[in-house]
């Protein structure tokens, strides 16, 4: 009806579920609660080894200072010229085969699914309006980086 307005002033609302969907439910979130620590456990340790790879071993002074603090009874193999070694080899960056994989971020897949499904036009279009949001936020850099719509569809 027009001119007309609703204004709820209470509202109350039981939901019933049986046990086995909250049992489903609790099991779930529990799965996803560890998946999430796991995750987070591999992150840290990737990041311990990048930094000890970098920071530390890539430097034979600080990795001998490092093996002294933690081997503090064995002197001897401060000497050894193997820390000049290791420093070598990881400096030089040879034995990288690929960079590290980064986790897939779920909003570029979900942008990725909606450009796929896209026309040629409908994509001339969006790469227009994306100049215009790049510039925006005070990005040219990649709003050159589009070039002309019509260079970026396919055909």
């Amino acid at each position: 009806m027009p001119q007309t307005s609703l204004v709820l002033t209470h509202l109350r609302v039981r939901i019933t579920a049986p046990a086995e969907a909250l049992a489903v439910t609790t099991a779930w979130e529990e799965a996803e609660r560890r998946q999430t620590l796991e995750e987070q456990r591999r992150g840290g340790e990737l990041r311990q080894l990048r930094w000890l790879r970098d920071e530390i071993f890539g430097r034979p002074d600080l990795a001998r200072m490092y093996w002294h603090l933690h081997h503090p009874a064995d002197l001897r193999s401060m000497t050894d010229p193997l820390f000049d070694t290791i420093a070598a080899q990881l400096g030089s960056g040879a034995h990288v085969t690929a960079p590290p994989q980064a986790e897939e971020d779920p909003i570029s897949v979900l942008i990725g699914k909606f450009v796929a499904g896209l026309s040629a036009d409908e994509r001339r279009h969006l790469i227009g309006q994306l100049d215009r949001v790049f510039r925006s936020f005070d990005r040219t850099d990649l709003a050159s980086q589009l070039g002309d719509p019509s260079d970026r569809v396919e055909t």
